[in-house]
């Protein structure tokens, strides 16, 4: 809806499971997230040639994730992807689709940056990521307490900064 008003700006219907999701007003970005192994997937491979093709790469279901990102304001599809949480040796806690970029945050304070298209760029430690889409920068509090930026293009560490104080963003 859309704020201060009764007025609807769109709807998607979800008539097998409803997905777990992320939102991310800053980027415009809503992150839709579905077991593969449950029955909205399994139907959906069944009507889309291309979620069919993507699920292939992997043998079993078991710890792969359907993902859904959609832009906010319009409820537009951006992409989809697959994401392999290894037997679900970790649990996705927070995602952000910013620009082409995924990035997931889980449960051992990991940020895990994936291209919109699926390929996985890399790993960076940190937590509360904070993401902008116009630079394609990444900031993330490490375990110390400082903040590290993060290019999303490169995965590279651009600078580290720490404060006196723990900082809030």
């Amino acid at each position: 809806r859309v704020e201060g008003s009764d007025q609807l700006m769109w709807t998607k219907e979800f008539s097998k499971e409803s997905p777990s999701f992320y939102a991310y007003p800053s980027a415009n970005s809503l992150v839709l997230f579905w077991p593969a192994r449950s029955k909205a997937i399994s139907s959906l491979m069944n009507d889309d040639a291309a979620a069919a093709a993507q699920l292939g790469h992997y043998k079993g279901k078991e710890g792969v994730n359907f993902v859904q990102l959609l832009d906010l304001d319009s409820g537009k599809a951006r992409a989809t992807l697959c994401v392999d949480t290894g037997k679900e040796s970790f649990q996705i806690v927070d995602a952000v689709a910013a620009g082409d970029r995924l990035v997931l945050s889980d449960d051992k304070d990991r940020q895990q940056i994936y291209t919109s298209h699926g390929d996985f760029k890399g790993t960076v430690t940190g937590r509360h990521p904070v993401v902008s889409a116009r630079s394609n920068l990444m900031a993330a509090e490490t375990e110390r307490g400082e903040v590290a930026v993060y290019d999303l293009t490169t995965v590279q560490q651009l600078a580290v900064y720490d404060f006196n104080s723990r900082v809030a963003f």
